[in-house]
């Protein structure tokens, strides 16, 4: 990967690599000064769908599952150039949190920190309809960095049409993406 993103080439070679720099901006996401239009915050409430940002999220709710592997059976390959956290931090977060169920999927809310400009967000998740209850009072529980204001945003919460059916009609009507 740091072949590809030309460090080979940088004079302080790979090890001068910093965080995030491998990072490939996803076309499809919105971002301003790239692929948003100029004045696209100032659109009409009903026009606002068309710059949100929609983040899937599918969580495995327990840590402690996380810590079943080693550095030296699986060493971490970027050191936090691209898209995973540094490991040692992740790993002190999952020692100190491996015994609480997961009500929120962190790395969700991180991805979600990159796009907080925006004005309309959506998050796709097999349990929305539960998940939203909290999610405002829980987010304050995780590090300071993953703390998210909802206040002037327009959020939506659907659940994936795979998992829809199992639910009760009334978050089939609420939480659909028709």
């Amino acid at each position: 990967m740091p072949i590809c993103a030309g460090r080979g080439n940088d004079p302080g070679g790979v090890k001068a690599t910093q965080q995030g720099q491998l990072v490939v901006l996803c076309p499809a996401c919105p971002h301003p000064r790239k692929n948003l239009p100029d004045n696209w915050d100032n659109e009409p409430v009903v026009m606002r769908w068309l710059y949100s940002f929609f983040l899937a999220i599918n969580a495995n709710f327990r840590l402690k599952h996380h810590l079943v592997s080693t550095d030296a059976k699986d060493p971490g390959l970027t050191c936090e150039w691209a898209y995973f956290m540094e490991e040692h931090r992740y790993k002190s977060y999952l020692k100190e949190h491996s015994a609480v169920t997961q009500e929120i999927p962190q790395y969700g809310l991180s991805s979600l920190t990159h796009f907080l400009m925006l004005s309309a967000i959506n998050f796709s998740y097999d349990v929305a309809c539960q998940w939203h209850k909290k999610l405002w009072t829980c987010v304050f529980s995780l590090p300071e960095h993953l703390h998210l204001s909802h206040i002037n945003k327009i959020i939506h919460f659907f659940v994936p049409k795979f998992h829809l059916a199992a639910h009760i009609p009334a978050c089939q009507t609420a939480f659909s993406f028709n």
